[in-house]
């Protein structure tokens, strides 16, 4: 939203020695917030930026908005789907490039950064993330385990972690060849392991 924006961007005004609330809403006010980082740059900001903070504050404006255009957007992003300050700050220094790593694979980015996964299917189905996809129901099977760990177990059957990303996932018609494929991966890679007592497979 529009104030979201102005709130975004004053937060990285204020962030300038000597510039205060004030002189950051006469800057903001200057130019809009959509056009901000393009137009930060122009002479006529350059000139406008001068007279209302001095050279030296203008110049600096200007180089924090240069290097600031990826920290403004993960702001943006993380405003639009009711994330917290903290889910920006972690995403900053978790990730070199945050966009890039939440379109690959958001589902992975909200596990490292402790989004939930509801909040975090949400927003993969907004950017477009196909409901039988790979990411989705690792997510899923990950989410399961750590409910029942939450709940005392130390494992599941296969069929009842089946049964539970299933209900969790909220589908009619269950990929079990995908889910059977991502079970088979994280047990080559160790994350799950198979309980050769049991005479079903389980995961922990």
């Amino acid at each position: 939203t529009r104030r979201s924006s102005d709130l975004n961007i004053l937060k990285l005004l204020c962030k300038i020695d000597g510039v205060g609330i004030k002189t950051a809403k006469q800057i903001l006010g200057s130019i809009p917030p959509q056009d901000f980082f393009e137009k930060a740059s122009s002479p006529t900001a350059l000139e406008f930026l001068t007279e209302r903070a001095g050279e030296e504050r203008a110049k600096d404006v200007q180089a924090l908005f240069k290097a600031s255009k990826e920290e403004f957007q993960v702001m943006e992003f993380c405003n639009k789907y009711g994330l917290s300050s903290t889910s920006v700050s972690k995403l900053q220094k978790k990730f070199r490039d945050p966009l890039k790593e939440i379109d690959g694979n958001i589902y992975n980015v909200a596990r490292q950064i402790g989004i939930s996964f509801i909040l975090a299917d949400t927003i993969a189905k907004n950017l477009g993330e196909f409901v039988y996809s790979k990411h989705r129901m690792e997510a899923a099977l990950f989410e399961t385990l750590k409910q029942a760990e939450n709940k005392g177990h130390t494992f599941l059957c296969y069929n009842e972690l089946i049964k539970r990303a299933k209900v969790l996932l909220k589908m009619t018609a269950f990929d079990y060849s995908i889910a059977g494929a991502v079970i088979n991966s994280e047990l080559l890679q160790g994350t799950f392991v198979i309980d050769e007592r049991s005479e079903e497979h389980t995961s922990e």
